[in-house]
């Protein structure tokens, strides 16, 4: 087998010490090189192949095996110039094997193509999903050049879809394209275009007419459809919300606090600063990508992110379920009427019965998770549980307290004390660890 340098290795000179790192920064593989080891790897470097006997020889085959195992070393040329080379490697690098793949089968729909809209497509086009709707009625005019992308002088006056499409083509060839040039000016119309094809997300880049926000929040929720949304305010950003079909609970007009009305917009232009919406879009893209390939945690899900860019002040606009609240509540006195009640009588009867204690022990360990999800509710049951629990446990020890001196009695409470801390500290850290082996 011949092998030869991975080209998105990383190899780090740390003081004469070569650091070789692929995916795991944290333990580089290191090797002292000696001239002729230096000179191999930079025919390696080269795209050279050699023998892997002859870089045992070289190397030392316990160095070769690591680099082999961590990726520094491959046995076949790696894609350094297409366009997806640097998407790859980084999925590679990343641990995300199934991300070419769900990028190569994903349909996306975007209403809009403003200063938000021509950034998200210029996304989607550059990780390579399979499918891109373009959604817009306008033409291109000289005042979107401070905003919007790919267009330029030549395309003043031509529909702004299809000079999108002709130019992302151009980057990559290897998407399908389509391009609506419509204005949505009913609901009808809006659901129409969201169930033309399977998309995997719909991003929302436009606020016009004022009922549209209502209108995408309905077609939506009725279909089971995901999509993400993000506007400007003035002088701040509103990212948000990330809606996912089963599992949001709140749409942007119950988010925003928007009732249902039928203002329109009579006169004005909206002022406009194209750093603030290359923020939005780069923002939205890292949510449309963990939508679309499944890695990743998702940052506006029910929740939008209203920041000033100038002043950092933020607000998020966010709610609690009413259900989930009242659930919560009832979740709490059930365990604090449980607990205390059962470990009680536990409690008593294990003073003549050690079996109770016993059961005392396991239920004191398994309601918390009954009753509770999160590591933080169920250590603090925990806690109240084996507190109660380890009275038990020292009305027991009272038998062997030697009381006939105030010395002894003095070190035989040290000694209970220590034990039922010991007690209540073990079951909180167990609990709290099976907790976190459960979440995994």
């Amino acid at each position: 087998m011949k092998l030869t340098l991975n080209p998105y290795a990383l190899v780090l000179d740390t003081d004469g010490i070569m650091n070789f790192i692929f995916s795991d920064h944290n333990n580089p593989v290191k090797l002292n090189a000696n001239s002729e080891q230096k000179q191999i790897l930079d025919k390696m470097h080269n795209g050279e192949f050699f023998e892997y006997e002859f870089l045992c020889e070289i190397f030392g085959e316990a160095l070769v095996k690591s680099l082999v195992q961590n990726g520094c070393f491959v046995p076949v040329v790696l894609d350094t110039v297409s366009s997806y080379s640097r998407s790859n490697a980084f999925f590679a690098t990343h641990n995300m094997p199934e991300a070419r793949k769900k990028l190569n089968d994903a349909k996306v729909l975007i209403l809009g193509c403003g200063g938000i809209g021509t950034h998200m497509a210029w996304h989607m086009a550059a990780l390579g999903i399979r499918k891109l709707t373009i959604v817009d009625f306008d033409t291109v005019e000289e005042s979107n050049f401070n905003r919007q992308l790919l267009f330029d002088r030549t395309d003043i006056g031509k529909v702004k879809v299809e000079v999108l499409k002709e130019k992302l083509s151009a980057i990559n060839p290897n998407i399908q394209i389509d391009a609506y040039c419509a204005k949505i000016s009913s609901q009808n119309e809006l659901e129409d275009l969201c169930l033309s094809d399977n998309y995997n997300l719909i991003i929302k880049a436009l606020d016009s007419p004022a009922e549209f926000p209502q209108w995408l929040d309905s077609v939506v929720t009725e279909h089971g459809l995901t999509y993400i949304s993000g506007i400007t305010m003035r002088d701040s950003v509103l990212i948000g919300p990330t809606h996912i079909p089963g599992e949001s609970a709140y749409s942007w007009n119950e988010l925003i606090g928007v009732s249902q009305n039928n203002n329109s917009k009579v006169y004005g232009t909206s002022p406009s600063l194209g750093i603030m919406l290359y923020h939005i879009a780069d923002e939205l893209a890292i949510e449309a990508f963990k939508i679309l390939t499944g890695y990743g945690t998702l940052k506006y899900k029910d929740r939008i992110l209203c920041k000033n860019v100038f002043t950092n002040e933020e607000h998020v606009f966010e709610k609690t379920s009413a259900t989930q609240n009242k659930k919560s509540d009832n979740t709490s006195s059930k365990t604090v009427i449980l607990s205390v009640l059962l470990m009680a009588v536990l409690t008593v009867a294990g003073v003549s019965q050690l079996w109770f204690l016993a059961l005392g022990a396991v239920l004191a360990m398994v309601l918390p998770f009954i009753l509770y999800k999160n590591s933080k509710d169920i250590v603090m049951a925990t806690f109240l549980n084996s507190v109660i629990f380890s009275v038990g446990i020292l009305a027991k020890m009272l038998g062997f307290v030697d009381i006939s001196s105030a010395t002894s009695m003095i070190s035989s409470a040290v000694m209970m004390f220590g034990a039922q801390s010991a007690i209540t500290l073990f079951m909180c850290v167990t609990s709290f660890l099976v907790h976190k082996v459960i979440r995994k």
